[in-house]
Formats: C-alpha cells, sequence, structure tokens
C-alpha cells in the first residue's frame, strides 16, 4: 500500500511527513547545491485537535482548543522562525526554532541541527523516497 493508503493514523502520518522533510533537508544541506536555512514553527494554535476532521470526542476538542489558546503561539508568531531564516544573514545549514522549554513557542533562536541527521542524510534520504513511493 502507498503511504496515502496505510492504516496510519493521520497523527502517524503528520510526524512521518515532518520527519521526511528533515531527513530532505538534511540531505540537500549536505548536497551543497545551495543555502540552505531551516525552521520549526513550534506548535501552534491551529485547528488540529478541534477541526470537522478531528476524530476525538467533543470534550476533548474542546478542553484541547482552550489549551491551545492559553498555551501555544499564534500562527503570525510561528511564521517569525521562517522570516528570519530567509531574511537573516545566515550560514549555510543554520536552524531556527521557538526559544522555549521543548522548542515549543516563542520567538525563534538559532540551535544545531541534530548530528544524527547530518550525519546520516543520505541513508535518511534514500529510505525515505522509498517509504513514501506509491
Amino acid at each position: 500500500k502507498s503511504f496515502h493508503e496505510s492504516p496510519l493514523s493521520k497523527n502517524h502520518k503528520y510526524r512521518l511527513s515532518k520527519a521526511a522533510i528533515m531527513a530532505y533537508a538534511c540531505h540537500l544541506i549536505n548536497e551543497r547545491r545551495f543555502n540552505v536555512a531551516l525552521f520549526h514553527p513550534g506548535i501552534t494554535n491551529t485547528n488540529i485537535i478541534s477541526g470537522q476532521d478531528s476524530s476525538f470526542s467533543m470534550f476533548f476538542k474542546r478542553l484541547g482548543h482552550l489549551f491551545m489558546i492559553l498555551v501555544f503561539h499564534t500562527a503570525d508568531k510561528a511564521t517569525l522562525g521562517a522570516i528570519r531564516a530567509i531574511s537573516a544573514r545566515h550560514q549555510h545549514g543554520q536552524y531556527y526554532a521557538p526559544r522555549t522549554f521543548f522548542n515549543i513557542f516563542g520567538l525563534p533562536k538559532q540551535l544545531k541541527l541534530p548530528k544524527n541527521l547530518t550525519n546520516n542524510s543520505g541513508d535518511l534520504y534514500d529510505k525515505t523516497i522509498l517509504f513514501f513511493q506509491d
């Protein structure tokens, strides 16, 4: 079965797609054909829990939505990392993420990419391509 037809949950597919993006970005960084900067927006107050497509109960949707409003930042603030990555003078391979605990929310700061991603990017890239092929 293809990735889209697999029995994995939407959340699992979401996590896999984000891992694939990171693997591909690290592959591009190691290829050094052009300048690459990455950013992680953190957790953003969206309707991922409370939306119509959500499989959660109505009680959990309401509770989750309230929690997200109180704890996480807006989509506007989440885009600041992208703005910093494309507008700042940066070196090849720089990574920006929110500056708070576990990089969940807040203003962006520069971080180092995990070595297990950068050192194994070719292998991760090849495995990712195989996984997502139809």
